[in-house]
């Protein structure tokens, strides 16, 4: 079965026990994580738990085409439900999910963590139609739902915030699931013994870090210095930042780049262009080596190259994070073309 959006919270709270299977999935790798967290606790009444946890990766599950049915029928050495948390997981597992689910006899949930699965993927597909099934998509939030989100966070927490602090802090973390849970908890350390949040906390405590790792992540790709995209990259995906808005932080460089190509063309002044774009002014210098380092058709190409590698990350089965980070590096690595 399909979970509505206005059904999601109140079904990863109480989890309809005849479901046997429910597959996480979409572009908020942050979100799916937390929720998978949340169904863990729970089944077995904490994040880990040796005796009632089982955590497979896609490779083991294929490798092993009836592990995942052998271990939805297993019994826990000491009593109660188990959980089986599959990760990574794309079509490839789909079968053996299905053969899973059939063999299920209600004493282990499985906990399908996928990628960014377009809407003809076999295993979403499988969960949406099972009765035995169900699959919640896990999409970046926009601000307001970043707001509303903060909010119950802060409220669970029992502290009030300002309507203007709310607003800051949706702005600085839209769009990153993962950066919003640890700076919200962060915040709510922050608060001690207050119990409202205003303006000035937020700008105290939370900061925009994973937006200043997308900008470096960007100038690094556009300097072509593999191993500085390659940092930047790492620590991106290590703290759970969608794969699909780093390729956009990059294409946004990018974009920036040709439209200001496209004015010099025309005739006008580099500063004037910089300017006219708001280009940061420390970041001037930079801007227009550049500018100078990349032909129009590169910069196309590589434009081109983004926007094919974010479909990728919404149209296939595989896992969006690599094909993000190869699409990024394989510009980062692109020689320089002779003019």
């Amino acid at each position: 079965m399909k979970i509505p959006n206005n059904r999601v919270e109140r079904f990863i709270a109480e989890p309809d026990p005849g479901i046997a299977a429910i597959l996480l999935y979409g572009p908020d790798q942050g979100l799916v994580r937390e929720y998978a967290d949340q169904l863990t606790v729970k089944v077995i009444g904490a994040k880990d738990d040796p005796f009632r946890l089982v955590v497979l990766t896609t490779e083991e599950a294929t490798a092993e085409p009836g592990r995942l049915a052998d271990e939805a029928v297993s019994l826990s050495l000491t009593g109660g439900r188990r959980a089986i948390r599959l990760r990574g997981a794309g079509d490839a597992v789909a079968g053996a999910l299905e053969r899973a689910v059939e063999r299920s006899t209600g004493d282990a949930l499985i906990i399908v963590e996928g990628g960014d699965l377009p809407p003809r993927s076999a295993l979403r597909k499988f969960c949406e139609s099972s009765g035995k099934a169900a699959a919640i998509p896990c999409y970046l939030p926009d601000a307001a739902g970043m707001a509303a989100y903060a909010r119950r966070q802060l409220r669970d927490a029992g502290l009030a915030v300002d309507d203007d602090a709310v607003a800051l802090l949706a702005e600085r973390l839209v769009g990153d699931h993962a950066l919003a849970k640890r700076e919200i908890e962060k915040l709510i350390v922050f608060m001690g013994q207050n119990s409202r949040v205003a303006t000035s906390d937020v700008e105290a405590c939370v900061g925009d870090a994973a937006q200043q790792t997308l900008d470096a992540l960007a100038l690094a790709v556009a300097d072509r210095s593999p191993a500085d995209a390659d940092r930047a990259l790492r620590r991106l995906l290590g703290e759970g930042v969608a794969p699909v808005r780093l390729l956009r932080a990059v294409q946004r460089h990018f974009v920036r780049l040709h439209l200001a190509a496209a004015r010099v063309a025309a005739g006008n002044a580099v500063d004037s262009v910089m300017g006219s774009l708001r280009v940061f002014f420390k970041e001037q210098p930079r801007f227009r080596r550049h500018l100078d380092a990349w032909t129009d058709a590169a910069l196309i190409a590589a434009i081109e190259r983004l926007n094919a590698a974010e479909a990728e990350c919404k149209r296939t089965g595989a896992p969006a994070m690599l094909l993000a980070g190869r699409a990024v590096m394989e510009i980062a690595a692109a020689r320089r073309p002779a003019r």
